[in-house]
Formats: C-alpha cells, structure tokens, sequence
C-alpha cells in the first residue's frame, strides 16, 4: 500500500504526507465529505443564492434566520411532507 517517495509527492502536490495513505485506506477527501453531508443539491444552493441576491437588491438583506427559511422552503418544494392519514 504505502510506497517510498509518496510522501515527496504529496509534498510536491501541497497535501499533508499523510494524504496519500489515508486515500488508499479509502478515506474520503475533506470535500467529499462536506459535499455528502449537504441538505441542498447544487442547483438548489444556486437558486438560494440568486433569491437572497434579489431581496438584497432590493433593500432587504437576508439574516441567518430568513436564509434558513428560504432554504427550508427550497427543500419542501423538492421533497413536499406528506399527510398523515390517521385509521379511526
């Protein structure tokens, strides 16, 4: 696995000398990781962006709390909640 001079690669490529050995062990980059653990897909992020570009624009600049919403919104859009239907 590990092979002499991999550590001089990683030095070249401006990673820790540890990179390498953890990738062939099946660790997942830092970005990977990041991109998995995302609520919003790519083109729902985009489309967060341009909504609070727009209101900002208009005057209204967007807080933690109004982006969690937009975001929020974004994603019962994708994904609707279902009723419960309750037997009785």
């Amino acid at each position: 696995m590990y092979q002499e001079g991999s550590c001089d690669a990683a030095v070249a490529a401006e990673m820790k000398e540890s990179t390498p050995i953890h990738r062939t062990l099946g660790r997942q980059s830092a970005e990977d990781y990041h991109k998995s653990r995302r609520l919003l897909k790519e083109e729902e992020e985009e489309i967060l962006t341009w909504r609070c570009d727009i209101l900002h624009r208009a005057g209204f600049p967007q807080c933690v709390k109004n982006v969690t919403e937009l975001a929020e919104e974004i994603l019962q859009h994708r994904d609707p909640p279902r009723l419960l239907v309750l037997d009785g």
